[in-house]
């Protein structure tokens, strides 16, 4: 991931995050308070890069293959935190691991 800093000012940075959030969720505001205003904008780049629109082929993927890539990237981009993730596709973090389990399962099934 691209962070304006180093790990230290990263870890700093979080604890002083948890410790002024007072809501349950932690989103990226939270974090934009303790961030230098002139690296605040690289912040604002990663924000907008989720409201990028897709681009589809000839041929469209199904709804199970969407929704699969989807998970994907959302737990590439949270380094698999599945709370994260969940945040990011606008699920409860129960639902992700819902999803997750029964798409393990189905490749499972497929296999044999």
């Amino acid at each position: 991931y691209n962070f304006p800093g180093n790990v230290r000012e990263l870890k700093s940075m979080v604890y002083d995050a948890v410790s002024r959030h007072t809501s349950k969720i932690m989103s990226l505001d939270s974090f934009k308070k303790t961030i230098s205003p002139n690296n605040l904008h690289k912040l604002d780049t990663m924000e907008n890069l989720t409201n990028q629109k897709v681009v589809f082929g000839e041929t469209l993927p199904t709804l199970k293959e969407v929704q699969n890539e989807l998970v994907q990237e959302a737990l590439v981009r949270t380094n698999n935190n599945q709370s994260i993730a969940a945040q990011l596709l606008g699920v409860t973090r129960q639902a992700l691991n819902r999803r997750i389990i029964q798409e393990k399962e189905h490749q499972e099934e497929n296999k044999k």
